[in-house]
């Protein structure tokens, strides 16, 4: 296990603290003193044991792609950010203030599926039971609802950093722990999310044996890929003198957990990188942050503004203060998820089973 970061040590009271009540719940939900409700639909959980950005959005999309050709999916998220509070189903008319910038992409990217929208779990689950057959989805992808212990899911993913796995790490506030390492253990499944492309064999193999995996968990590896670049807003010119190249000038902005790897991306793309604006996850852009990069398209005319694809959803509910003559340098850099083949085709199995029969049978 790494050594843990130097911290404030008084910070360890309410580690405890928080220790204690995570688990007391977690005792409760184990023993039976709580009771725990199953869909008749079945769920597949994405979630994490950390606070923070894992990539659970492109994995719930990794699944849709898996399952989309055999059965009727649909995503259930309580729409982190939402301005709003009631349950809500999206249309491609919504947008990342009405029901939050990850189900707003997902939406975007499969108008197809079924995105629904509430903050309780099971009251949504028991709307989409209600459903006429036509309607009624035949799974449904939970996203980060590891901790919500109120449903049962049929299959539950845990998602952990290749760069800080959840064994090196602590319970909030000393570290960004949730809940208990040991809580991994509810998982039928772990990935390994942001894993390197050429990959030290020594250093895999001693954290597949610090994640302590049962036997009836697999544990599975992926990386990040980076897509070709693209406008935001689709009506944008893209002519060749309006076209994001190499050779452009590029302001950088992110609002995400973790963007080191993003900004590192752009920089190794695009050598005339001008400067780097970081925003909190999930930042709402105010109408003075977007006059500065308006400002400063306007200022130099040959400068690109390169954003995450979350982070542009975000910015897509602030074009009334964005002129349509810059709008065609704001561009997104947008991510997809690998996975191995043979591990791409066991995920899928598991997958298939756990919905077959509304749980994995042990």
């Amino acid at each position: 296990m790494g050594r843990p970061e130097r911290k404030n040590i008084l910070l360890w009271i309410p580690t405890a603290l928080y220790s204690m009540a995570v688990g007391i719940r977690n005792f409760a939900y184990d023993h039976r003193l709580v009771s725990s409700w199953k869909s008749e639909i079945p769920t597949i959980c994405v979630g994490n044991l950390s606070v923070g950005g894992s990539g659970k959005t492109p994995h719930i999309e990794l699944l849709i792609s898996l399952l989309e050709r055999e059965y009727k999916v649909a995503v259930l998220s309580r729409g982190y950010g939402r301005r709003t509070r009631r349950p809500i189903i999206a249309s491609l008319e919504d947008n990342a203030d009405r029901i939050g910038d990850e189900p707003f992409q997902i939406k975007q990217k499969h108008p197809e599926v079924m995105v629904y929208i509430d903050g309780d779990r099971r009251r949504a689950l028991e709307t989409m039971e209600a459903m006429p057959e036509e309607e009624r989805p035949d799974v449904v992808l939970m996203d980060d609802g590891f901790q919500h212990r109120r449903v049962t899911p049929s299959f539950s993913i845990l998602l952990t950093p290749y760069c800080k796995p959840y064994y090196d790490d602590y319970l909030m506030p000393y570290g960004r722990l949730r809940e208990s390492r040991k809580e991994a253990a509810r998982a039928e499944a772990i990935i390994l999310t942001g894993t390197p492309r050429q990959v030290n064999v020594t250093e895999m193999r001693l954290k597949m044996d610090n994640l302590g995996t049962m036997a009836y968990q697999d544990v599975f590896c992926t990386s990040v890929r980076y897509e070709q670049p693209r406008p935001l807003f689709t009506e944008a010119d893209t002519t060749s003198s309006h076209r994001l190249t190499q050779d452009s000038p590029i302001l950088v902005v992110s609002g995400i957990a973790r963007p080191a790897a993003f900004q590192q991306t752009c920089k190794s793309t695009f050598p005339k990188v001008v400067d780097y604006i970081e925003y909190p996850d999930h930042h709402r852009f105010t109408k003075e942050e977007v006059e500065v990069l308006v400002d400063d398209l306007q200022s130099d005319q040959d400068l690109f503004v390169l954003t995450t694809e979350k982070d542009g959803m975000r910015l897509l509910t602030c074009q009334q203060w964005i002129p349509k003559e810059v709008r065609n340098r704001i561009w997104i850099l947008p991510i997809s998820i690998d996975i191995a083949l043979e591990d791409k085709i066991k995920l899928l199995q598991k997958a298939k089973k756990a919905i077959k029969y509304n749980g994995l049978p042990l």
